[in-house]
């Protein structure tokens, strides 16, 4: 293929345009011998000393470039940067966001009144333990409760709480304590069961929850007394020494007797027995009809002495 000169512009070593006869099939370029200028003068030619000065470019630009990516590098981005695409999956977006701003609305309503029911560090301490206060009044008021126990609590003596026990029963305990003067022992309480039991044992069986009481008597012997008649007088028993006159109303009637001529008459039916007692003398006693008919009957009794 035959080969056709033409210019061809290229730079030399000061980065200046120069015109070049070089040599083209139609299609690719090619220099056939020295490099020369249009003119037919050689161009200027790389140096030894131009080399040195690209070297040191080179050698900076080494420099310059030292930790640049590298395929290995590049890599470890890659796998980086997976990551983090995987990481941020869900990450907030504008419709999320206002979802969020609604959520955080409804918060800032429902706090409010919890808010309201704190109350404010300014707030005074309660006025009373029911009122409608808030937590923090309410705070106060119970610290000031305790200020005013905590100042009646005297002062601790020996790691103790001091009690004065003035104008109270203070309980005591003790293995023995000393004993006044003749105090009761349990030597001397022996001595006075066994008299108690000696004296229980001379008790009569009571009657009827009472002790019986059996006057001492040493004679004895039967009278009787007559109405008088004239039904409402008195008649007295004969004249007897005695302790007690017990009468037996044997009668039919009902009579009624009096002691020592004075006082109300004690009835007594027919049928009926009764002793006099608290009476030296059987004349003391005094009976009659208690309907006062004039007809006249007998009574008897029996003294004792």
């Amino acid at each position: 293929m035959p080969l056709n000169p033409t210019i061809f512009n290229v730079k030399d070593g000061t980065a200046t345009d120069k015109s070049m006869i070089a040599y083209t099939d139609g299609s690719k370029n090619t220099f056939g011998h020295a490099l020369l200028d249009s003119d037919g003068a050689l161009m200027n030619p790389a140096s030894a000393g131009k080399q040195d000065t690209g070297n040191a470019s080179l050698a900076t630009i080494a420099t310059n470039t030292t930790g640049l990516a590298t395929a290995t590098n590049q890599g470890t981005a890659n796998t980086s940067l997976a990551a983090i695409a995987t990481n941020t999956t869900g990450v907030a977006t504008a419709a999320n966001q206002s979802t969020g701003n609604a959520s955080l609305a409804t918060i800032a309503t429902n706090t409010g009144t919890a808010a309201t029911g704190i109350g404010a560090p300014a707030d005074a301490a309660a006025s009373s333990d029911t009122g409608t206060f808030g937590l923090i009044a309410f705070v106060k008021r119970s610290m000031q409760n305790w200020t005013s126990l905590l100042a009646r609590v005297p002062a601790l003596a020996s790691g103790r709480v001091p009690v004065d026990g003035s104008g109270v029963t203070q309980p005591v305990s003790a293995v023995s304590l000393p004993l006044p003067t003749g105090a009761a022992t349990s030597s001397n309480q022996t001595t006075s069961n066994t008299s108690l039991a000696s004296i229980d044992g001379k008790l009569p069986v009571l009657d009827n929850a009472k002790v019986s009481v059996v006057p001492s008597m040493t004679s004895g012997g039967n009278t009787f007394a007559q109405t008088a008649a004239t039904g409402t007088n008195w008649t007295a028993f004969p004249s007897r020494a005695l302790k007690q006159l017990t009468v037996s109303n044997q009668t039919g009637v009902t009579l009624e007797f009096q002691q020592d001529g004075a006082g109300v008459g004690l009835q007594i039916p027919t049928t009926g027995i009764y002793t006099f007692y608290g009476i030296t003398n059987a004349n003391q006693i005094g009976v009659r009809r208690v309907d006062t008919a004039n007809t006249q009957v007998t009574v008897t009794a029996r003294w004792e002495a």
